[in-house]
């Protein structure tokens, strides 16, 4: 998924951070990695700890946000 999402994304940036900054965020653990997906600004992102943010369609982050209890997530908000 985060592969497609980087091949896809018009938008990605540098992650420098353990977990975003000032923003409430759904923490998804896939096998070993950590990603946290949030909304800044009218924006959705998907953050791999210092190794990128892209930023993805509001109806990805709205789905993952409306399921996050089926899914093997953890919300921190």
């Amino acid at each position: 998924m985060i592969k497609d999402i980087e091949e896809k994304s018009s938008y990605s940036k540098e992650s420098v951070n353990d977990n975003p900054n000032g923003v409430d965020y759904i923490k998804v653990k896939m096998n070993t990695n950590t990603y946290y997906v949030y909304e800044r600004n009218g924006k959705t992102y998907i953050e791999e700890p210092y190794n990128g943010i892209w930023k993805i369609p509001s109806d990805l982050y709205k789905s993952i946000k409306h399921n996050k209890d089926k899914l093997s997530i953890e919300y921190e908000g």
